[in-house]
């Protein structure tokens, strides 16, 4: 594999060090901002900043057989046209993992195009808009309401909101009183139902004494 450095701020210099037994000198590569380098895989390296603001950096390891597959597929795929009937070129005749390539291209080619979106007339589109942005909407032509209506009686805009604001908590209050309502009933439905299967399970006692 690869293995590249890629600085995203400042600049660095990167020490590479080979193993003691190798014939190799140690040496140094700078890399500044926006740039990279390549440094050999499985030797010792240290990373230095040398700018005055802190470096930022980042490592990229490419798997050297996986990116030589991924291009010889790609120059197969350009040589045959997007036509798996095509003859393969001399190239890849012989290569081993010339099913493999073909293999990836079938299962590109079975995968079906995307359903492009019906189109919606200007109404459709408009009333699936309202519905999804009722509530902006609503309180948007509420507030424009507000503001005429403080332009023309000369009231002030601030006690608009304010009574907007005393309207939502009460519609809440009442919405939490009719939940709270509606679930005392529910308990109460099943209370009397509990109550009427033990009357009815006594009384079949009884009958059978």
């Amino acid at each position: 594999g690869s293995l590249n450095i890629s600085v995203l701020q400042g600049e660095v210099v990167v020490e590479v060090l080979p193993e003691e037994d190798s014939l190799k000198e140690p040496y140094n590569t700078s890399i500044s901002d926006g740039n990279d380098a390549s440094i050999p895989t499985g030797v010792f390296h240290k990373v230095y900043t040398v700018s005055e603001v802190p470096s930022c950096y980042m490592y990229i390891y490419m798997v050297t057989e996986e990116t030589e597959f991924m291009e010889n597929l790609k120059e197969l795929e350009h040589s045959l046209n997007g036509s798996l009937d095509a003859p393969v070129p001399d190239k890849f005749a012989n290569d081993p993992k010339l099913d493999q390539y073909m293999e990836v291209l079938r299962a590109k080619n079975s995968t079906p195009p995307p359903v492009p979106p019906e189109e919606k007339s200007f109404i459709e589109m408009f009333t699936l808009f309202l519905r999804k942005h009722y509530m902006e909407v609503y309180r948007g032509l509420t507030l424009i309401k507000g503001a005429l209506w403080s332009v023309y009686s000369g009231e002030s805009y601030r006690e608009y909101l304010k009574e907007l604001e005393i309207q939502k908590m009460l519609a809440e209050n009442a919405t939490l009183k009719a939940n709270v309502i509606q679930e005392m009933n529910n308990t109460q439905a099943k209370n009397n139902t509990l109550n009427s299967t033990k009357e009815k399970n006594n009384t079949q006692r009884v009958n059978k004494l």
